[in-house]
């Protein structure tokens, strides 16, 4: 079992550090070939459309591989991923007309048609991802794969308009194709994996998403002041100080992202053992949250040495400022490694998600109301103060009830 853990976490880790690459390596090209206000609008679209996705998914991509993970029933299998597949697909209607709304009404650019598009297919690409199904079955390695190529689609997609000398909205409409291509993909193997999906009906639909409120603020209250930042700083700043924080939070962000394969891979099997084996399971958590903290420190520090040289030799000139938002951003990835570990190893395995959910959410709101406050004084600077200022009140808060949660269970931890 050790050894099966190792090997599925090595290559997850393998591909899911091809997938970050890719957007890393667009990035340089699009610092070359766009403006800073343009690069701006192209990642502010992107964080909207990252943001859409988050609805779509609405927590399923933790709680559908906790269900997986308790069954080897094919018919059981093929109820869940039913459920979650219309459920998202529901999620998808309402996610493109609201992107649509709160972009095209706080984007200046003179492309904002083209960039509302890629930003709803940007959500319904990436939402749509069926890594969670292969989580669940204990195969997150192709899942991983099936997200690379999708980046791997999207940048060479690239390609054309940037031949063509097009503008933003075409390099963003392209970039975004590829996501979508990708989920299709998955979503086919997905049917083949279940031997086909089964309609459900709609009032169950919309009870299963009742259901999964609680993981939904887990993972949508904290994409606000992380998936969507660039957004906000675009629409309160300006486009150039969305370039320059975006270019920080897609580095740091890759940094963080470090620790999704340990928290993919670890979490179903910290969760098939709560009931049956919760001293067991805790132990899993403990080992793991440190190699989780290990990693956030190692990131910062990696990030504080080579990031000024990276964004020097391959960015544009124009783009310097941004590595002074990387020295003040870097630091994040240690209390966003233990806010992780908290909340995804031990929470949400022992069926604690509202405590989970509390907590982000109220993190959450104080982040906002410090960007709302400190960006239109400050630009870029005031997410970074309103990004440390959430992650404080979520570790404070996920300690206090996550011990809570412990003391009134520590029962099944005696010997």
């Amino acid at each position: 079992m050790k050894h099966g853990g190792a090997r599925e976490i090595l290559g997850t880790y393998i591909f899911f550090g091809m997938r970050l690459a890719l957007p890393l390596i667009a990035l340089p090209l699009f610092s070359h070939i766009l403006s800073p206000g343009d690069m701006g609008d192209l990642l502010a679209a992107q964080s909207l459309g990252l943001l859409g996705s988050i609805f779509i998914q609405y927590g399923f991509h933790q709680s559908a591989p906790r269900e997986l993970s308790l069954t080897s029933d094919l018919a059981e299998h093929r109820l869940i991923a039913s459920r979650v597949v219309q459920c998202q697909l529901v999620n998808c209607a309402t996610a493109a007309i609201v992107i649509g709304i709160l972009f095209a009404h706080g984007s200046h650019s003179s492309a904002v048609v083209a960039l509302t598009m890629s930003a709803i297919i940007t959500a319904i690409g990436t939402g749509m991802s069926s890594a969670w199904f292969f989580r669940g079955i204990g195969r997150a390695t192709l899942g991983m794969a099936f997200d690379f190529a999708g980046q791997a689609i999207g940048l060479i997609l690239i390609a054309l308009p940037v031949y063509l000398k097009f503008g933003v909205g075409s390099i963003a409409v392209a970039y975004a194709l590829g996501p979508l291509i990708s989920a299709i993909t998955g979503l086919m193997l997905v049917v083949q994996n279940t031997g086909g999906l089964v309609r459900i009906p709609l009032r169950e639909s919309l009870s299963r998403l009742r259901t999964g409120t609680d993981l939904f603020f887990v993972r949508g209250s904290s994409a606000v002041l992380t998936t969507g930042s660039i957004w906000l700083v675009s629409i309160m700043a300006s486009s150039a100080q969305a370039a320059y924080f975006g270019i920080a939070s897609k580095l740091v962000g890759a940094a963080t992202s470090l620790t999704q394969p340990v928290l993919f891979s670890i979490m179903p099997r910290v969760a098939s053992r709560a009931s049956s084996a919760p001293r067991e399971a805790i132990a899993i958590a403990t080992r793991f949250g440190a190699m989780l903290l290990l990693l956030g420190l190692c990131s910062a520090i990696l990030l504080q040495i080579f990031a000024p040289l990276v964004i020097s030799l391959l960015f544009s000139q124009n783009m310097a400022p941004a590595r002074y938002f990387v020295a003040a951003l870097a630091w994040i990835c240690i209390p966003m490694a233990l806010r992780d570990t908290i909340g995804e190893l031990v929470l949400i395995p022992f069926h604690a998600d509202k405590y989970v959910a509390r907590s982000v959410v109220i993190a959450m709101l104080t982040g906002t109301l410090t960007a709302v406050i400190a960006i239109p004084q400050i630009g870029g600077w005031g997410m970074i103060v309103a990004r440390y200022s959430a992650e404080a009140v979520a570790i404070i808060l996920l300690t206090w009830w996550g011990r809570n949660v412990i003391r009134r269970r520590q029962g099944w931890l005696d010997p």
